[in-house]
């Protein structure tokens, strides 16, 4: 048996996607940049990593739904101050 289900995510859930893909991609290149690498190590480590970045944040059902549940659970916590 074969369960086969559809999400349908609007303008909001797709703008997380870029989001996540900017912030990871930021991240993981300055990372590589100040690695002790050659060159062309770099370029090759930094063509692979943006590669699954966005495979993660585009095409990847469970990387998006990460990302979806991150950002709800972000906008769904609530600040408590005590004065």
């Amino acid at each position: 048996m074969n369960l086969i289900t559809k999400v349908k995510r609007g303008d909001k859930s797709f703008s997380y996607f870029g989001q996540a893909f900017g912030v990871l991609t930021v991240i993981l290149h300055s990372a590589i940049a100040v690695t002790p690498l050659s060159w062309l190590y770099k370029v090759l480590a930094i063509l692979i990593s943006s590669g699954l970045i966005f495979y993660f944040c585009y095409k990847n059902n469970w990387g998006k739904n990460k990302i979806v549940g991150f950002f709800s659970k972000i906008q769904d916590k609530v600040e408590v101050r005590e004065y």
